[in-house]
């Protein structure tokens, strides 16, 4: 269970790149990130979706991460919460890379 605002919410049965990329039950303007300090700072699951893909292709016409290859890229994304964290790291995930976070 999540929390929303004081209700709790069910958390889905699939892995959030399914949730906020699957075309069942889209809801473009639902919240997919709110920051922790300035609740008014959001990104919704189409705000996601969007960036994450051009930062996908970004990352790949650059050249820093290249699909498919025996020996992935390495990329070190070292970021406070902030608003670009979100899609940036789903990016990565699209294109294979291993992302890990610490507090």
């Amino acid at each position: 269970m999540t929390s929303s605002g004081g209700q709790l919410q069910s958390i889905p049965d699939q892995n959030l790149l399914s949730l906020l990329f699957s075309n069942k039950d889209r809801d473009d303007d639902s919240v997919a990130w709110r920051d922790g300090k300035n609740r008014n700072q959001t990104i919704t699951k189409g705000q996601t979706r969007k960036l994450v893909c051009q930062l996908t292709h970004r990352y790949r016409q650059s050249g820093l991460i290249e699909s498919g290859k025996w020996d992935p890229d390495k990329v070190i994304n070292l970021t406070e919460n902030q608003v670009m964290g979100f899609p940036n790291v789903l990016a990565l995930i699209a294109l294979g890379a291993v992302v890990a976070t610490c507090p």
